[in-house]
């Protein structure tokens, strides 16, 4: 489906917004409010990508002019709306992710891609169990989202650090023996 199409269906619609395709998390829509943009904070993270149309966009305290291709993103539960905008003003909007948003990523060294962790725990020589239980002292004071950085050296680490976060739910972001970065699961 392409822009006009979507634009023709939400004009024989006679609605301000159209959803047009969904796949697992993904909802896509169209919307084209008329003089005033009256929408309320989602509950799902958010992408706009401009169709047609200038003005400026509002979310949270940042106002951002906005023209034909401009993508926006909006974290879930914060307020946000276009203002000022033309009469020809049409965007898409991607829902995505689970109810109250995704966790933020990693943060990453510009240049590198070098993970940033939040904590860092060397295992040492330690062995499987005791690997096991400082692997979870050491995850217990992260709030949701952030990363450890897990230095273990045991022989079995490789196997049991991964089978770990399967029956957690935490997420192995890089394994490179010794090194394993771990993000907290998100409730």
């Amino acid at each position: 489906m392409n822009a006009s199409e979507a634009q023709a269906q939400l004009t024989r619609s006679g609605e301000l917004f159209l959803g047009v395709f969904a796949h697992g998390s993904l909802a896509v829509e169209i919307y084209k409010p008329v003089g005033e943009d009256l929408q309320q904070p989602h509950s799902r993270d958010e992408v706009y990508v401009v169709i047609a149309g200038t003005g400026f966009f509002l979310s949270g305290e940042t106002r951002t002019a906005f023209t034909p291709g401009a993508m926006l993103f909006v974290p879930a539960g914060v307020v946000h709306r276009f203002e000022d905008f033309s009469d020809d003003f049409a965007t898409w909007v991607f829902f995505y992710g689970p109810e109250g948003g995704e966790a933020p990523m990693p943060k990453e060294a510009a240049t590198t891609g070098e993970l940033l962790p939040d904590a860092f725990n060397d295992t040492e020589e330690m062995g499987c169990g005791d690997l096991m239980i400082a692997l979870r002292k050491a995850m217990l004071p992260l709030a949701p989202g952030q990363v450890l950085h897990l230095r273990a050296t045991d022989l079995g680490a490789p196997h049991d650090i991964p089978a770990w976060c399967n029956m957690t739910g935490h997420s192995l972001l890089r394994a490179t023996a010794p090194d394993y970065y771990l993000r907290k699961k998100v409730k």
